[in-house]
């Protein structure tokens, strides 16, 4: 594997064979096991993803919004910026979207950041986090993507949960607090 600084985080890539599921599964253990969770500012991760993708929205006409505060949150840094990165990629690329919104608010116990679209949504009665599951398999995805995201939310004391409410679809990672 190869060790890249990009935007102050290091990032690990794994060699071509390691692009098969057991690979996939070997890849997220390497670079995520190994991070420990550290209380952290959820509003600058938020922010963070916001400005990374915001560009690349408003290149496919998107309307990228962000609704965040301050909340402090106990999780893996690295790890959380590649949940909401997946969720944010997928509804860029899949959901046939004008809008895009990232909305934290905090309960008693979590902090919970939304990833909301007014895309097609997913086939009803459908398990977005069944492993192998896609509904764009053609355009080779393995279907691993919101598997992965939902065991490194477990792995942090969090979930990750999927609605369709009045033609939105939402994605929420719930994060303990710190």
């Amino acid at each position: 594997s190869v060790t890249m600084k990009i935007d102050g985080l290091y990032r690990i890539y794994a060699p071509r064979n390691q692009s098969t599921p057991g690979g996939l599964q070997r890849y997220a253990k390497q670079n995520y096991a190994a991070e420990i969770s550290a209380p952290i500012d959820a509003d600058e991760i938020v922010h963070y993803i916001y400005e990374s993708l915001e560009p690349d929205c408003t290149a496919q006409g998107i309307h990228l919004h962000c609704e965040s505060f301050h909340c402090m949150v106990f999780a893996k840094r690295n790890m959380l910026i590649s949940v909401l990165n997946n969720l944010l990629f997928n509804s860029l690329e899949h959901a046939h979207c004008s809008t895009i919104k990232i909305l934290t608010e905090q309960t008693l116990k979590f902090c919970k950041i939304s990833v909301i679209d007014d895309g097609i949504g997913l086939t009803p009665d459908t398990d977005p986090f069944r492993p192998y599951y896609s509904e764009t398999a053609a355009d080779g995805n393995l279907g691993l993507g919101l598997y992965l995201c939902r065991q490194f939310m477990h792995a942090m004391g969090g979930e990750l949960t999927y609605e369709r409410i009045a033609k939105k679809s939402i994605f929420t990672a719930s994060v303990p607090l710190a």
